[in-house]
């Protein structure tokens, strides 16, 4: 039985975001499907240290996360001075927890060692490569992702995501102004591009959820190293029909309204598209799943014809039992996890470039793909007036992912690389 070591920025439990679905189901894969033992360290806050883990998570050792004065002084030497750290590893990188990691590595030994995301790379980089096979999960690349965010022109507060919270107070208080925003995610993509490139060397194997983004890191790198290594969908449970009478006019859009690229695919889809659905279809309804901020929620009431769920206990009767589901996305990189779980669902997805990116799916067949707003909204309108249409789309999608994006086949990758 082989030990496998998994370093990540946050728990895999309670599966409440499309990383902890793919970090869950690679742990349970490998546990499950290649017998190995999986154990996490985790660099996370004092009150998530509690939350319960999954039994086949053998072990979970805690890693404090820096603190004030060490971000501080990583960002300013590491990040701003000498240009070699992305900010997002400046601010999880802490020596104690580093000690405390290489203490766990020489006590449990493990035979893999797998970081989740360039923020954790760090860590290892030191680390015998001819003692373990040491791999970093890229997931996608991060600076392509701030390069198309910076282009989109929609920079709000928490357009430099997740680890926004982790910023010092008085940076956070600078990043509302938006030629501030606009200096830092730029600084960001330029450290994260090169940083991408040159960490790479320290590793084994690199692991991208789209095949595209492996092939061009490969190029760029000139070395072939890195694999992909999708996203799945437990297709059993998303296909079940639970739903009781369809929504014919319903609109769908299935995602975290704490995530900044949600947040703008929202907006942009009422400010463009959506009013001219309802100059066509009066009674149609625009519905929201997923957890969403109050100050948000305000924001989305101002608009005719939305309906917010909130967070859900189970996303499917609220997803399954409308007609259409929407994926404008304007910026973002890899494989979107809702839209393969919607796909499941027998739902019809129109989505843009960005949304469709590395999933191989056929336009105008298992799914749609438009850039432009009138053909996106003509698209939504054709289908919510011909059932049909939607029947034909939704089993088409439906035989896609079955064949293409079960957990199952997407585990038996790993083989390649433990």
């Amino acid at each position: 039985m082989k030990k496998i070591l998994f370093v990540t920025t946050r728990l895999i439990y309670p599966i409440n975001d499309g990383r902890k679905v793919v970090l869950y189901n690679y742990c349970k894969g490998l546990v499950k499907q290649h017998n190995c033992e999986v154990r996490l360290f985790s660099l996370i806050d004092e009150d998530e240290k509690n939350i319960g883990q999954p039994d086949f998570i053998s072990k979970v050792y805690y890693g404090n996360l820096p603190s004030k004065f060490e971000k501080i002084k990583n960002l300013v030497f590491q990040s701003i001075i000498l240009n070699s750290w992305p900010l997002q590893v400046s601010l999880y990188y802490s020596k104690r927890a580093k000690r405390k990691l290489d203490k766990v590595i020489e006590e449990y030994k493990p035979d893999i060692v797998i970081c989740d995301m360039a923020r954790t790379a760090e860590y290892l980089k030191d680390l015998d490569e001819a003692k373990y096979n040491k791999i970093l999960d890229m997931d996608d690349l991060l600076s392509k992702r701030y390069d198309r965010q910076l282009n989109s022109g929609t920079l709000s507060k928490d357009a430099v995501g997740a680890y926004s919270k982790r910023l010092p107070e008085f940076i956070n208080n600078l990043i509302d102004n938006k030629y501030v925003m606009k200096f830092i995610i730029k600084k960001e993509g330029s450290l994260l591009s090169k940083y991408e490139i040159s960490i790479a060397k320290y590793y084994r194997s690199i692991i991208f959820v789209s095949k595209i983004e492996a092939e061009n890191f490969n190029k760029v790198i000139s070395e072939n190293k890195s694999l992909d290594i999708t996203i799945g969908v437990d297709y059993d449970y998303f296909s079940k029909k639970v739903y009781k009478t369809k929504k014919k006019k319903h609109i769908v859009f299935l995602g975290n309204m704490y995530v900044a690229h949600n947040k703008d695919a929202v907006r942009t889809f009422l400010n463009n598209t959506f009013p001219k659905i309802i100059n066509k279809i009066p009674n149609v309804k625009f519905r929201i799943v997923g957890r969403c901020p109050d100050q948000f929620r305000k924001e989305l009431l101002n608009y005719n014809n939305v309906e917010i769920t909130g967070e859900v206990e189970d996303i499917r009767p609220y997803v399954q039992e409308c007609s259409v589901a929407v994926a404008p996305l304007t910026y973002g990189s890899g494989i979107k996890t809702k839209i393969l779980e919607t796909m499941a669902m027998g739902v019809p997805v129109i989505t843009n470039d960005i949304g469709a990116e590395g999933i191989y799916a056929i336009n105008n067949r298992d799914i749609f793909i438009s850039n432009d707003s009138k053909e996106f909204s003509d698209k939504i309108i054709e289908l919510l007036n011909d059932e049909n249409l939607i029947i034909k789309v939704s089993n088409r999608a439906q035989e896609l992912i079955r064949n293409n994006y079960r957990w199952n086949t997407i585990i038996d990758k790993f083989s390649d690389i433990i």
